[in-house]
């Protein structure tokens, strides 16, 4: 929710790296405790653990995986 509401502060400029950088941090820091201690991954031919997924997620940034996440495919 906090990332939602970052985004639609920056509007426009969510589009810069400068404006989606705390958030980037923020989630960075904090998913692979999240992973690891609540989720389950349903997918495991397509990321064989939790790092190769958040090194894909990472790299190709939120809105990519944002509806597989959200539907639970990951």
């Amino acid at each position: 929710m906090w990332a939602r509401k970052e985004c639609e502060r920056y509007g426009d400029k969510w589009s810069k790296k400068w404006a989606q950088e705390p958030v980037f941090n923020k989630i960075h820091s904090e998913l692979p405790t999240i992973l690891e201690n609540h989720c389950t991954p349903l997918n495991k031919a397509a990321y064989t653990s939790w790092q190769h997924f958040l090194n894909a997620f990472l790299s190709r940034g939120m809105h990519s995986f944002s509806k597989s996440v959200a539907n639970g495919a990951v």
